[in-house]
């Protein structure tokens, strides 16, 4: 009788490590990412010195990835980084100056945001999960001077017209809250067919916020991301 105790204990022991084991530690995930960008900026700014062009909302494709670390079944802390681009924006138009135009925009934004992540494990194949991430996000815009294509570029009167590249940059607070699911494919292996997350990004006052009234400091901003997810450890 008890032998037999002692292997049914034994056989439960090993059964509960097993199952412990299916819920990974850690967590890698690498993907694709869309974001749509919302700059807030109308059509023209006032009394229509200035077309902003499609420069108010635009697009823009990229990757990003995360490392998850798992505290339990349902709590784990996030990072996730990454960056999308757009390299062909709308010209900005200053109508007042004759029709001068910035050419098209080449511009590059890049995140990088940490903070809790909540997972519902069960016994099926889907794992849904929810996050609220925060950090900052790096953006870049920069466009080719070429004044034999645009009027924007000036004339050295000794060497003639002049061509170089024009760029600006800043570092601003973004947040990122969301979830997706997660279909399970193996052991250790994910997919993750839809993440959604509303990016919040608060840039500082620019110039052109002094030209266009009203203009918020906040930009409301979303996220897809789709991609496969990695485990690795046990909890």
């Amino acid at each position: 009788m008890k032998k037999t105790i002692t292997v049914i204990v034994a056989s439960l022991s090993f059964v509960f490590a097993a199952g412990a084991t299916e819920l990974p530690r850690y967590e890698t995930f690498v993907g694709y990412q869309f974001t749509r960008f919302n700059t807030n900026l109308p059509s023209t700014g006032p009394l229509g010195l200035v077309n902003f062009g499609g420069l108010s909302n635009f697009d823009a494709h990229g990757g990003s990835a995360q490392f998850i670390y798992n505290f339990n079944h349902w709590l784990g802390l996030a990072f996730d980084a990454g960056a999308v681009t757009n390299t062909n924006l709308t010209p900005l138009t200053f109508t007042a100056l004759t029709g001068i135009a910035i050419p098209n925009l080449d511009t590059t934004v890049a995140h990088f945001v940490a903070g809790p992540r909540f997972t519902w494990h069960n016994e099926s194949r889907f794992k849904p999960y929810a996050e609220a991430l925060f950090g900052g996000a790096y953006g870049t815009a920069s466009f080719r001077c070429d004044p034999a294509l645009d009027t924007f570029c000036g004339t050295n009167p000794v060497i003639g017209p002049l061509s170089s590249r024009v760029q600006v940059s800043h570092t601003v607070f973004a947040m990122m809250i969301g979830g997706g699911l997660d279909i399970k494919v193996s052991r250790r292996f994910f997919v993750r067919p839809a993440g959604f997350d509303y990016y919040m990004t608060r840039p500082p006052t620019q110039a052109v916020d002094f030209f266009v009234p009203g203009v918020r400091s906040d930009r409301n901003n979303w996220r897809y991301t789709a991609g496969v997810v990695f485990g690795f450890g046990a909890q």
